[in-house]
């Protein structure tokens, strides 16, 4: 990361920069009340905080019908407040509440009421590559569901260089010699038209959709003042619109479960990482709004750190970035 400017090495300046989103006074975790829309800043402002320590910064979460007098009053309350980072939101009847995150034990978890076999197919965005492959073989290997595995690169049958498709052919390979059925299909799950035409070919030679893990993604690390908006926009595409635009195709014939596959920065925000936090925290509200319309499809948005051998984090950012201070509710 470039050095934070020269007066972010002073004290807390009044300097103060406030997101105000409309997320029902609970971020949005509670769909009915909220909107994809105003929501999700809070990640990209964890970021930025963690980047300058010159401001100060606040994301304010408020009940979307309430009076803009109250609005206001509130955030002029919340700007003149001491702390260097404050997320609070506030309800219809003003209620203030300060998310507080908790780390849920894998012996708590409760069996969900569905049943996969070799008649299912899974969709996984990102699924040939990385960590998503990793977890997408896991589930056929307990589950027998075939897998349609979905990437940006070109079917290793289509690819002059051979070197290219190696990895997309080792997967495949790895599920054959285990006797699972996998299939890899080329697709920019950002382009809507190109989702379409993936859902039929998939429905044509391999079946109806019964689940989704959607792990595609995109992280270029740097800092937020670095970034421009069509970085940004292409840094946040792959996670937000793939979502969208799977769930727009989907919406006739819903799968049973849509995973998608998360980052804890989307929940404590990263120096550097602003889009990357606010796509992931977008996937979440995103999945939270589609069960409440859909509550035939079941949801869950899984929020990793960083892997020791795959993924992002371990091909771009060494095991001593994890001490770098986050912000933990």
């Amino acid at each position: 990361l470039t050095p934070s400017p020269p007066a972010a090495d002073a004290p807390r300046r009044r300097t103060t920069i406030t997101y105000l989103q409309f997320g029902g006074g609970y971020f949005g975790s509670q769909p009915r009340l909220s909107d994809l829309n105003p929501c999700c800043a809070t990640a990209l402002a964890k970021s930025l905080h963690l980047e300058r320590k010159d401001l100060r910064v606040r994301v304010l979460d408020y009940y979307p019908f309430l009076d803009a007098r109250q609005v206001a009053k509130i955030a002029i309350q919340e700007i003149t407040t001491p702390d260097a980072f404050a997320a609070v939101g506030f309800d219809r009847t003003l209620t203030r509440r300060v998310p507080r995150h908790r780390l849920i034990q894998s012996t708590a978890y409760k069996p969900r009421a569905l049943s996969w076999s070799g008649d299912d197919v899974i969709l996984v965005t990102g699924g040939a590559k990385g960590i998503t492959a990793f977890c997408a073989f896991g589930v056929a290997h307990a589950t027998g569901a075939r897998m349609a595995l979905v990437g940006r690169s070109p079917h290793p049958s289509d690819r002059s260089d051979e070197a290219a498709g190696d990895e997309i052919t080792e997967t495949l390979q790895k599920y054959a010699d285990a006797g699972l059925v996998a299939e890899y299909f080329s697709c920019d799950v950002c382009d809507l038209e190109s989702v379409a035409s993936l859902i039929d070919r998939i429905r044509q030679e391999m079946g109806p959709v019964s689940g989704v893990i959607h792990g595609a993604g995109l992280n270029h690390p740097q800092p937020t003042r670095q970034v421009s908006v069509p970085e940004a926009l292409k840094e946040v595409r792959p996670k937000i619109m793939g979502a969208l635009n799977l769930l727009y195709i989907l919406e006739d014939t819903p799968p049973n479960l849509f995973v998608g596959l998360s980052s804890i920065i989307g929940v404590t925000g990263m120096a550097g990482n602003a889009w990357y936090g606010f796509s992931n925290e977008s996937l979440d509200v995103i999945l939270r709004q589609f069960e409440a319309l859909h509550p035939e499809t079941q949801t869950l948005a899984v929020a990793f750190s960083i892997w020791r051998d795959e993924g992002m984090g371990a091909r771009s950012v060494s095991y001593t970035h994890l001490t770098l201070p986050t912000i933990t509710e």
